[in-house]
Parts: C-alpha cells; structure tokens; sequence
C-alpha cells in the first residue's frame, strides 16, 4: 500500500510537471526555461538564461533573475526548469536557497548527459535549502524539486546538507515533494540529507535509479519526520555510515524497493546501531550482501521494526552478516519470501515482542555452528513459520515467553484462553487459536482496513 501510494504521487506530479513544459508559449508561458552554462563568462546585468546564447553563468544568478521575473509577471507559482550544460559546478556558487513555495526542475541540456558534476569544494551553505527562515511569514504553496542525472563529488563537509527542509507545523498543508532522478554520488566523505515536514501524507522524497559509490554516511543521514521516503531501483556500493542507514524518527513511512547494498559498513562510531531501525517500512526485491555491522561481542539486530500498524520484508536477499536478523517490537508484519544466507548466529537470530508477524517461504542458511545458540525469542507475541525452510532448526533452539507461537502445523508454546470458550487447534494457517489474544489480532486486522481506506480517500 505504501509503494502503490507513492507511485501514484510520483506519476501525478510528473504528468503535472510535463503538461506544463509542453503548454509552454507565447508571453504567457506555463514554464520558464533558463538555461546555464559554467564554462562560460556572460556579461549582463540579471536577465540571463532566456536562450542558450545568453546562458547564466551559474545557478544563482539564474534562480536571482527567475525570482525578478516572477516578481515582475505577478505569478509567484510560475514552475523553473534549469538546464544545465555540461561541466562542473562548484556548489559555493551554484546552491538553492529559500526554495520553499517553487516548483524547480534541474536537468542537463544535453539529454542522457552524465557529464553535469556538481563539485562540493569549498561550499559553506546548504546545496538545496527549503528551509523556514521566519515563521512569521512563510509561503502556503506547494513545493517541488526534481534533480536529474546529476552528478555530486567532493562533498565532505558535516557544515551542511545537500538537502535541507523544514516548514511550520499547520501551514495551511503545503506539501513538499523532493526527487533524485538517475543522480550519482560518488568519493563524497559526508553526504546527509535532512527534511522535517507536516505531514507524511503531504510530503515525499524520492530517490530512483540514484548511485551511492565511496561515500561516507554521518549519524542519520536521511532524516525525514513526517515524510514518505522511497529509495526504489538504487545502488549503495562501498559505502559507510557512522550509525545506521535508517535511524527511528516519529511520523515517518519507507519504502525501499529493488534497491542493492554491497560491501557496507555501518556503525563505525555508534556501535550499538541496526542497519535500519524504522516505524512503517515496506522492503522488497532488494538484496544486502557483505555488510560489515558494529565490531562488538553481540552485534545489534541488523533490521529493527518498532511501533507499526503495518509493515512487510518481502523477497530480499540477506547474505554475510553478523548477529541477529530481526527484532520486533509492537509491529504488525509480514516477512515472507526472503533468503538469509550465510548468517553468522552466536546470539538470537529472530527477537518478537508484543507483535503479530508471519515468518513465510523463508530460506534461512547458517555459517556456523548452532550449538547452545537461541535463534528465536519470542515475548507476548503472535507468531507463525509457515513453509520456511530449516523450521526444525527454530524449533528446538527457541524461547517462549507468554507467546502464542508454532512452525506449520507444530504448535511450540501456546497461550491458554483467558474465558472459558474452547481453544482452536492451530493448523498451521493464518487462523488464529480462539484464546486471549484474538482481540488483539482483530483489533490489528480493522486498525490496517481503516488506514487503507483512509489512504484510498487522501489519493
């Protein structure tokens, strides 16, 4: 549901941004298209960008004549699209600032270019900053940003952000959308973005078909409150982060789709980090391989889900890596079609606290010797391993606490009825025993209908 949402959002401002490129003419245009060129030295005075001839010279003497133009023509809503030529482009002079209420498309000149760089050397401002300057006065209109086929290198400082974004709780519901459209980064040593909004229904980033090579992550470095965030048909590769990849934040939903992570490292300075700890989170079709977690003796659990009415593993591939794999914590989840492999367990491989979750057509593979190793915990909880692999495994290495617990069809621990009707023999399907804990799972069940329907009406 959460992928299906974004991707109508994603569709929807891009038929928006399109219509108006293509309604573009006359004295009264839907867009206006400047163009810039850092190779070059133009002379004028402000008006630059109008023809190719006249580019500007950089990003912010044209966003300085887009902003006279608006303020010239009356039409404060007028959408930018910023082309940009070949060539490198020092951030100190080539930045957004107070972009808030814009709708701004940077794109290169020349179509399918991968030559347009911006370099991060020597850059003391925030990249792209949609920040609230005074909270007296802010803008009440939509924003937009979308970055394509750009290039960052040499981004190195923890000064600032390549994106920044915050605006006032209660703005009238301004939603912001932010895009990283076939973007690379590469041999950066600090890349972090940082985006708080309203509301996670009114604000998204995207990043799509975006590579991550040689960079380092600071603690947090995608720090999105009340946002939707979709990292879908991405790369990390040879990456590090100080903490996790995922940090927990309130209000926020993920998504991370078709996605690969190799040879990563995380916790480098905060050792007690997961990979991703999250709320709401979908991950599907990604794959994580050689991933190097916290030099401790009981590495933390590489995924952490905590506080979700919903959230789903589905069809990933999980290979070489240390510790535990999962631990739950009032979740109700899905894990299902994913390959574990490789997985060095000296501590609890699956930990389940007060949560609903369905363990489903599941490969799990071991390096090592299980001896005296507890692979599941399972506290106060609802939990099912339904066609998995290596169930027998589970079975005979498992802690059972106040949890209604069974592999298939063999019921493991079980939680006696609090009235007086009869208890359900579990068949191994996704029927729940007729015991305390029904309400529970009822009660989860209408939690996720209402959220759906409420979803369908915002679309």
């Amino acid at each position: 549901m959460l992928s299906r949402k974004f991707n109508f959002i994603i569709l929807l401002v891009c038929v928006l941004f399109v219509s108006a490129i293509k309604s573009s003419s006359g004295d009264s245009p839907k867009i206006l298209n400047l163009y810039v060129n850092s190779n070059i030295k133009n002379t004028y005075s402000s008006e630059c960008g109008l023809s190719y001839a006249n580019s500007c010279n950089n990003i912010v003497d044209a966003m300085k004549y887009f902003l006279e133009y608006i303020g010239e023509k009356g039409d404060k809503n007028l959408p930018l699209a910023l082309f940009l030529e070949d060539g490198i482009y020092l951030g100190k002079d080539n930045y957004l600032s107070s972009g808030l209420g814009l709708n701004i498309l940077l794109s290169t000149y020349k179509e399918n270019s991968k030559k347009v760089v911006f370099d991060g050397t020597g850059i003391n401002v925030n990249l792209f900053d949609y920040s609230i300057k005074d909270e007296n006065t802010h803008p009440t209109t939509n924003t937009s940003l979308r970055l394509e086929s750009i290039a960052f290198i040499n981004f190195n400082s923890s000064d600032y952000y390549i994106l920044s974004s915050k605006t006032v709780k209660n703005n009238n519901k301004m939603s912001t959308y932010f895009e990283f459209n076939s973007c690379l980064f590469y041999n950066c040593k600090n890349v972090r973005f940082s985006v708080n909004g309203e509301s996670k229904d009114l604000n998204y980033i995207l990043f799509d078909k975006t590579f991550f090579l040689n960079v380092d992550f600071p603690e947090n470095p995608f720090s999105s409150p009340y946002y939707s965030t979709m990292i879908s048909s991405s790369s990390f590769d040879k990456v590090s982060f100080e903490g996790s990849f995922i940090s927990y934040e309130e209000g926020t939903n993920y998504v991370i789709s078709d996605t690969t992570f190799t040879k990563v490292s995380y916790g480098t300075k905060i050792q007690n980090s997961s990979f991703i700890h999250s709320g709401p989170i979908s991950i599907k079709k990604s794959s994580f391989s050689f991933i190097s977690d916290p030099k401790i003796s009981t590495p933390s659990y590489f995924l952490k889900l905590s506080k979700s009415n919903y959230s789903d593993v589905i069809e990933n591939e999980f290979e070489n890596f240390n510790g535990g794999f999962v631990e739950i914590n009032n979740v109700v989840t899905t894990i299902r079609g994913n390959i574990i492999s490789k997985v060095n367990a000296e501590s609890t491989v699956i930990k389940v606290s007060n949560s609903d979750v369905y363990f489903r057509l599941n490969g799990f593979n071991f390096a090592n010797n299980l001896n005296g190793v507890k692979l599941v915990d399972c506290t106060g909880s609802y939990l099912r391993f339904l066609n998995n692999s290596n169930n027998e495994i589970f079975e005979s290495n498992t802690i059972c606490k106040d949890c209604d617990l069974a592999f298939d069809s063999k019921e493991i621990c079980h939680i006696q009825p609090s009235t007086t009707t009869s208890s359900t023999t579990t068949t191994g399907k996704d029927d729940r025993p007729n015991s305390s804990i029904d309400s529970k799972s009822v009660s989860y069940q209408l939690l996720i209908i209402i959220l759906i329907v409420i979803s369908l009406l915002n679309l």
